[in-house]
């Protein structure tokens, strides 16, 4: 009679004019002259499926000899987090026999790798953003782009490990700290694997400048290594260079505060 598709759901029915706040409040409208209210997410039970939809079982892909590879085994404490009702989670190691045979069956070139299964689907929003940040499988489900540092499945080379130069003019007190630059790390999830911190009077920062023409400091230098990160590439070319050796330079100072101009000497976005 009311086409309820999801479970739970309650009808309330009544004249229109007293129904009015329930639509006003839900945004549903009336459905045979009564308010009809379907279970709003999953997991539900689908009427038309005749079963309970949503719950989502994940499968954690490890190589636990890799102590610098990202850490999978928080993905379902993630989606928990989300509001996704996780089911079974199996957590293998890919040399088992088990994991050989997930490897091969879905052609994962990169560990860990995280395989979420297709009931995902029924979580709206948070759905899309999984679909987009993975690759459907041949069996419908979602092997997840994993977060950097990864290892090679066939070499066993481990991706993603920085190395940071920061560049400095010790005598502008005016320019802004150097380590500012720390929050982008955070932000981008860069895994750094050490830092360095050089003056512009020193030797090494006077390769530095002669090396990557740099022009302005405060700035920050990744290793070639940072290219295994797609969502810091993907900007990149707004602020900073990519050298032929690989290394990233930041030369766009002026987005983050004051700084000085290595060319004329003079000290750039100073307030006060």
């Amino acid at each position: 009679m009311y086409g309820i598709e999801k479970l739970p759901a309650f009808v309330v029915t009544g004249n229109a004019a007293g129904l009015q706040p329930l639509v006003t409040r839900f945004g549903t409208p009336l459905k045979q002259g009564a308010f009809v209210y379907e279970s709003p997410q999953a997991p539900y039970y689908s009427v038309s499926e005749d079963r309970i939809v949503g719950t989502v079982d994940i499968l954690v892909l490890n190589d636990s000899s890799c102590a610098t590879c990202y850490n999978a085994s928080i993905i379902p404490e993630i989606f928990d987090a989300q509001g996704v009702a996780v089911g079974d989670v199996t957590y293998l190691e890919y040399n088992s026999t088990d994991g050989i045979a997930i490897i091969s069956d879905y052609n994962i070139t990169r560990l860990p790798a995280v395989i979420v299964s297709s009931e995902i689907n029924y979580y709206g929003d948070f759905a899309e953003s999984v679909k987009q940040s993975s690759t459907q499988t041949f069996d419908g489900n979602y092997l997840l782009a994993i977060i950097t540092p990864y290892k090679d499945v066939s070499g066993g080379t481990v991706h993603g490990i920085v190395d940071v130069v920061y560049l400095n003019d010790s005598s502008c007190t005016q320019c802004y700290n150097v380590t500012d630059h720390e929050a982008a790390i955070v932000s981008f999830g860069i895994y750094v694997n050490s830092r360095r911190t050089f003056d512009v009077s020193s030797a090494e920062g006077r390769q530095l400048i002669a090396r990557y023409n740099i022009t302005a400091v405060p700035t920050i230098l990744f290793s070639p290594e940072a290219s295994a990160y797609s969502s810091l590439g993907r900007v990149w070319s707004s602020v900073g260079s990519v050298e032929p050796d690989g290394w990233f330079v930041f030369r766009d100072p002026s987005t983050i505060g004051a700084y000085k101009n290595l060319t004329t000497g003079r000290i750039v976005n100073e307030t006060g």
